[in-house]
């Protein structure tokens, strides 16, 4: 007779299409840095924290099983482009946003205070640059060191009888006591002092 509750088999990794579906992480980021740096005309590093986590999750979802070792390479190669290419967005997205010359979005006015931005006001750029490469590192280590530390116990298989030890020496079992004998009763207490029922 076979044992029918044996431990399913973990499920197998698919890098490459793990891989494939991280690469939607790119856009998202992309998007996201836009959408942030437009309305507060800021470029904001912190949302570069959460890219990795949604390359993961995409990751994870593609390849059938979590994140492992096979994967690292291109999680980190492609999640590292996705916080570059968005963090660019964001330069372009803020200044869009506090652009007030004539023209539009191709207009030489624009290209050229673009091109100002990346020159000779990269000061302005370089702190909010580093907050988001360094948050993003932040975040890839976070996603790479968070299989890791959970540490998950083996279950027992419920249905598996288990046998006594035999090296355990055998303990007598005691019998139980016997119950106590049957205590005259004081009768009726008065101030403390048991009360006669023959007196009146």
């Amino acid at each position: 007779m076979t044992d029918q509750t044996s431990a399913p088999t973990a499920p197998i990794e698919n890098v490459g299409r793990g891989a494939t579906f991280a690469l939607l992480a790119i856009p998202a980021a992309i998007i996201v840095f836009a959408i942030i740096a437009g309305i507060f005309q800021i470029i904001s590093g912190i949302v570069a924290v959460v890219v990795p986590y949604i390359a993961s999750w995409l990751y994870t979802k593609g390849a059938g099983a979590p994140l492992s070792r096979a994967g690292w390479g291109p999680f980190i190669g492609i999640t590292a482009v996705a916080i570059l290419l968005g963090t660019f967005t964001g330069i372009v997205a803020a200044t869009y946003a506090s652009y007030l010359g004539n023209g539009g979005f191709f207009s030489a006015a624009f290209l050229r205070t673009l091109g100002n931005q990346f020159t000779t006001n990269i000061g302005d750029d370089v702190l909010p640059i580093l907050i988001g490469l360094a948050l993003g590192a932040v975040g890839i280590a976070g996603v790479l060191r968070g299989p890791r530390n959970r540490v998950t116990a083996p279950v027992a298989n419920p249905y598996t009888p288990t046998a006594p030890d035999a090296t355990a020496p055998a303990t007598p079992i005691a019998p139980p006591a016997p119950p106590a004998a049957n205590q005259p009763s004081p009768g009726v207490m008065l101030n403390g002092k048991p009360v006669d029922p023959k007196q009146k």
